[in-house]
């Protein structure tokens, strides 16, 4: 596996696309396809957190943070580049370009809606 700093910027940048347009393709596919919505029934998550609501772009920034620990030069530095980026970017996609057009709200909560922290029955 060759590894970013081996890669010229065209390649990262379709293979990055590609993986962030993977990620996205998921999300809304458990979002409209399952009808799958973070934060309207009981969230386990959401009590782990105390409420705080984490997205999946939090995740993205995150793992850029510790990819650039590893470095530019190693296999894991560039996987977890590749994984942070589309992360990050997924969820930029999702709340601006899919929710906020489609719902007519961005759904960029910090925080889980009181009643989704209560056990549902």
């Amino acid at each position: 596996m060759p590894v970013l700093a081996a890669l010229d910027k065209p390649t990262i940048i379709f293979v990055a696309g590609w993986l962030t347009f993977a990620v996205e393709l998921l999300t809304v596919f458990f979002r409209f396809g399952l009808g799958l919505r973070s934060g309207t029934r009981g969230s386990r998550i959401g009590r782990l957190t105390r409420g705080l609501r984490i997205h999946h772009g939090y995740i993205g920034v995150a793992l850029l943070a510790v990819a650039a620990l590893f470095g530019s030069s190693s296999v894991a530095g560039t996987a977890l580049f590749f994984t942070g980026i589309a992360l990050a970017l997924s969820d930029a996609i999702h709340h601006f370009l899919v929710l906020w057009p489609l719902t007519g709200a961005a759904e960029l909560d910090l925080r889980y809606p009181a009643p989704a922290l209560v056990e549902s029955e």
